[in-house]
């Protein structure tokens, strides 16, 4: 297809879509009419900042082909695409896809998944043919009438495991031999030296071989800053009847410290880093609150001994599920900006975690941030008071869940590996943790 329009192809990973809909914004200033759209898949509603408001159409809600066409407004951008599930959306068929390109002045196309991780290996596979190297492009999927591609790596990233950070990993170890003068195993602490050797071995190196188009490394950065943020409140939740344990396994010793006690030292140190960073990086003050929520009356003496700055909260309705005590926590601080709530089950959970996961929530424009270890969503999670209303409403043993699959848009995730996501329900999983104590 000739090209005559203005196509640009973004891949990679760490904050793709921010950086389509950014761009986005630069043309619609131009006067360019904008459509953003994908070649795999995509999520199905897009955070936007409400001061670009004027230049999305319908507030960059999903619209197909045939509405963007009939309203098409230069100066406007549109997101353009077919709906996969409540969440995604998919590509739009080829014909499609060249209709689009005719009409709008500027497409941008996300052609990478990344579930929510800030660096990838591609899915590209290397062939040679007598000493000539060829490559099979399965992911990115980068149309060939793009004329600029981006290669997104998220600076999130650094100062963390790769493996914990990066998909595909486990999958591609051996593409990693590929990044020269830099050695890189699990236990490798991700610098900003590796991510352009990555980004440049696995992901510009090969695309050259096949677009002769400028292609562009862009390191994300999370700068939404939320100054606005006064107060947080840490909502740990130790009321549970520990129904698969058999006993309150919060209070079971560890040498010589009682379960909840290793995992609530770090979420202290961490509070305390946390208001250091803040007041560093935003030059403000932040306040954070501790409460706990809990029903064992030996946890509340040790807490009142021990600690002058920890809220109780009694609830004396444990059969009502965690729900419930997740609503005393709200209903008693509605002043907070945010709330974040902790399970006391996970001793491997440092304190270096629960810092950078909120330090980078307070980074973005998301109004929900959640741990995550590849597998599923994990606590802690925070949320702004944008969503208290719907936390009040909660029943039963459902916590939070159904509120984060239904806002997917407004989701930070930050990863840590399954040995920090590790909790303990059952008297087997405490066996493993005092094996792996007495081990290291």
């Amino acid at each position: 297809m000739e090209n005559k329009k203005h196509i640009i192809s973004v891949c990679g990973a760490g904050g793709k879509t921010t950086k389509c809909i950014d761009m986005a914004v630069l043309y619609a200033e131009k006067n360019k009419s904008v459509a953003i759209t994908t070649t795999t898949n995509m999520q199905k509603i897009l955070k936007i900042d409400e001061y670009n408001n004027n230049l999305f159409y319908k507030n960059l809600k999903l619209v197909n082909l045939n509405d963007a066409i009939k309203h098409i407004k230069k100066g406007k951008i549109f997101f353009v695409g077919n709906i996969l599930n409540d969440y995604k959306i998919s590509s739009l068929k080829n014909d499609e896809y060249i209709k689009l390109c005719e009409y709008f002045d500027v497409v941008i196309i996300e052609t990478d998944g990344s579930k929510w991780m800030p660096i990838k290996i591609p899915r590209i596979i290397q062939k040679n043919f007598l000493f000539k190297t060829n490559y099979e492009f399965v992911e990115p999927v980068i149309p060939d009438n793009t004329n600029e591609i981006i290669v997104v790596f998220g600076k999130q990233s650094i100062g963390r495991k790769i493996k914990t950070v990066c998909q595909r990993y486990d999958e591609l170890k051996t593409d990693l031999k590929k990044i020269k003068n830099v050695k890189i195993n699990d236990d490798t602490i991700v610098t900003e030296k590796i991510i352009k050797k990555m980004a440049n071995e696995l992901y510009i190196k090969p695309l050259q071989t096949k677009f002769n188009v400028p292609i562009k490394l862009y390191l994300s950065n999370l700068n939404k800053f939320k100054t606005n943020y006064k107060k947080i409140t840490f909502v740990l939740c130790a009321a549970g009847l520990s129904k698969r344990y058999g006993e309150n396994k919060l209070i079971e010793k560890i040498n010589n410290k009682k379960l909840y006690e290793i995992e609530l030292k770090n979420i202290i140190k961490a509070k305390e880093d946390i208001i250091k960073k803040y007041e560093k990086k935003f030059n403000k003050l932040i306040k954070i609150n501790i409460v706990i929520v809990l029903s064992d009356n030996i946890i509340e003496k040790e807490i009142k001994e021990k600690y002058n700055n920890i809220q109780i909260i009694k609830n004396n309705n444990q059969k009502n599920g965690i729900s419930y005590s997740i609503k005393l926590g709200v209903e008693k601080n509605k002043t907070s900006d945010a709330i974040c709530f902790f399970n006391m089950d996970m001793p491997n959970l440092s304190a270096f975690s629960i810092e950078n996961m909120i330090i980078n929530y307070l980074s973005t424009n998301r109004e929900i941030g959640v741990m995550h270890d590849k597998i599923s969503i994990k606590n802690p999670a925070i949320f702004s008071k944008k969503y208290y209303r719907e936390i009040l409403k909660l029943k039963g043993d459902s916590g939070c869940k159904k509120i984060i699959e239904k806002n997917l848009y407004d989701l930070y995730v930050y990863h840590i590996d399954d040995k920090e996501a590790f909790d303990i329900d059952t008297k087997i999983d405490m066996k493993k943790f005092i094996k792996n104590i007495e081990k290291n």
